[in-house]
């Protein structure tokens, strides 16, 4: 379709064995609950790692709805991969609604937060979005990077 790119498993591991095995026995929700939602950088990586697992079925069952979870709880914590990553899902529509505006929203805050993939993929969909669209997700974006201002810098 588009050709957009995607971040696939960060330098840092962290802990993502433990929130790995938890999840592929059934129990992901009190994994993530527990293990996942620490602001710690490791678990950050790990949300991360586990949501390419995820979103590629690399030892669990393939589950878009669960990546894009993961990712954008990594991506509120300000890891631009995932934010990238939020942003390829929306513009693919890999477990939500298509949404051209929220992706832009998403590449345009990860490219702010130094994903280098994030700007070819913002000037990849640009071309596919209307001048308002692209305006409306340009405000959101800037409107996210104002109100979270000092996570991971």
């Amino acid at each position: 379709m588009f050709g957009l790119l995607f971040a696939s498993v960060t330098h840092a591991w962290g802990d993502w064995k433990t929130v790995a095995v938890t999840a592929g026995h059934g129990e992901y929700p009190a994994a993530f609950d527990e293990d996942v939602q620490s602001p710690d950088s490791d678990k950050v990586y790990a949300m991360h790692n586990l949501g390419v697992r995820y979103y590629n079925g690399i030892g669990v069952v393939r589950d878009y709805a669960m990546a894009l979870r993961l990712f954008h709880e990594a991506a509120l914590q300000g890891l631009a991969s995932s934010q990238n990553n939020v942003g390829f899902m929306y513009a693919y529509g890999h477990g939500v609604q298509q949404d051209f505006v929220k992706a832009l929203m998403w590449f345009r805050i990860a490219d702010a937060y130094g994903e280098s993939t994030a700007m070819q993929n913002s000037e990849i969909l640009v071309g596919h979005i209307s001048a308002a669209d692209r305006e409306e997700a340009n405000r959101l974006a800037q409107e996210w990077i104002e109100r979270n201002t000092g996570i991971r810098d």
